[in-house]
């Protein structure tokens, strides 16, 4: 409003504010200047939820078939000014994604009051049983012989009834000495726990032999041997 009692419509321009303070909340009383005149308004700051963050469940490998497991698991609020929220249990009704009908790694969502976050589990297909299928078709062995497990299977039983068919490897194999003659009874040993036996023979045999000669080398025509030779 001027001396002569005009008046005009100015934009406040940022420049002409003082006071404004974006990072404290509550009630605050700005200045705006405009050629030397001053006036006042009140503005409040209010604190929002930025965001989430998660503790994820306890529970992060699952067998097939089995549900979502939440123990263990929160969600705090993050507030823009640095706050947080009191964490609050995870619930069923926040998570998407589970789903334990295949093997692998799923990603699960987390969607609390608009705001998301991530966590992984894995689903798996346990070894429940081993047992030896079928046994090496050799079980008799030459001293020295190296060990052949030609034709040994064993059959893993998994936790969802599913079963596989697997050669034996020697790497699964301990207790053969391939220098001790006698029957050794050999383990099979997959995934660390699951054990199975059965047993080989290992035999001597003649290599070479070795003879001494007979004292007597030379004889008449018509003499016998005589075979006089140590052993």
């Amino acid at each position: 409003t001027r001396g002569n009692g005009t008046t005009s419509t100015v934009t406040i321009t940022p420049s002409m504010v003082t006071g404004f303070n974006p990072t404290k909340l509550g009630a605050q009383t700005l200045t705006v200047t405009y050629e030397g005149k001053t006036t006042t308004y009140d503005i409040t700051v209010d604190d929002y939820v930025k965001g989430i963050e998660i503790q994820k469940p306890s529970k992060t490998v699952y067998e097939l078939g089995e549900s979502l497991d939440l123990t263990g698991g929160t969600v705090t609020e993050k507030w823009a000014s640095g706050n947080t929220s009191t964490p609050v249990d995870m619930s069923q009704a926040q998570v998407t994604g589970f789903d334990s009908t295949t093997e692998g790694s799923k990603e699960i969502t987390v969607d609390y009051n608009g705001h998301k976050a991530k966590f992984y589990v894995t689903i798996v297909d346990s070894v429940k049983d081993m047992t030896i299928e079928s046994l090496p078709t050799k079980d008799n062995y030459l001293y020295g012989e190296e060990l052949d497990l030609t034709g040994g299977t064993i059959r893993v039983t998994r936790v969802s009834g599913n079963y596989d068919i697997i050669n034996i490897t020697p790497d699964m194999v301990s207790g053969y000495n391939p220098k001790e003659l006698g029957p050794q009874e050999l383990t099979v040993t997959y995934n660390g726990t699951e054990e199975g036996k059965f047993t080989v023979t290992v035999n001597d045999y003649e290599k070479a032999l070795q003879i001494k000669e007979p004292n007597k080398t030379e004889y008449e025509y018509g003499e016998k041997e005589k075979r006089k030779c140590d052993e």
